[in-house]
């Protein structure tokens, strides 16, 4: 026991040295006859990690809501199916279902009603308020089709929404397929340490106390 603690004071001593003798070696010097500058403050310009954080923060937010809006589209889809099938128009529907679908699907469609209502076509105001989310890009297709060829709109929504369930489904898998990798670092990092530190450590500590 006297000779663990001997070498984890040593082990602190020669720490503490190293740091300060480090430290000492990274001061600037300066020569007796001149004056030290005063030092200049930090400007925010000087460190590029804040942008690159901010950035980083805005694009996984970006990636969250488009993540969020995939999973919505099936209930948008379906929302849009019974308002077209009760006898609505496609964009009289896109303005009742605003009410009931999902709160991510809110903002694109408000921004299909805008465009259209500044003059732009049916087709067109499809692609300014749903062009920015890809996954709504089969819904696009599907609307604009039905504008400007006629093609009935209640098979194309059901089979969007199907596709929509169909990829959420194999994006579940997915991540359930990846759930044993991310459990290796809990296991190696954390629960095999703390096992070595209750059954292995006692008895080596044991095992000095006798020496």
């Amino acid at each position: 026991m006297t000779t663990a603690l001997a070498v984890a004071w040593g082990f602190v001593v020669g720490a503490l040295v190293l740091r300060l003798t480090v430290r000492a070696a990274s001061a600037p010097r300066r020569s007796p006859g001149r004056r030290a500058e005063p030092a200049r403050p930090a400007r925010v310009d000087d460190e590029p990690s804040a942008g690159i954080i901010q950035r980083l923060r805005r694009r996984r937010s970006a990636r969250a809501a488009q993540a969020e809006q995939a999973r919505d589209l099936p209930i948008l889809v379906d929302v849009l199916g019974v308002a077209i099938g009760s006898g609505s128009t496609p964009l009289l529907a896109l303005e009742q279902s605003r009410r009931w679908v999902p709160p991510s699907c809110g903002p694109p469609i408000d921004g299909v009603i805008r465009a259209y209502s500044l003059g732009a076509t049916f087709p067109s105001a499809l692609a300014r308020g749903f062009g920015p989310v890809p996954a709504f890009a089969p819904l696009v297709d599907a609307l604009s089709a039905t504008d400007t060829l006629g093609v009935a709109v209640g098979p194309e929504l059901a089979r969007v929404a199907a596709d929509g369930r169909d990829a959420q489904r194999r994006a579940a898998e997915q991540r359930a397929r990846s759930m044993s990798i991310r459990l290796l670092f809990p296991l190696v990092f954390l629960v095999l340490p703390a096992f070595g530190l209750l059954t292995v450590v006692p008895v080596l500590v044991a095992g000095l106390h006798r020496v």
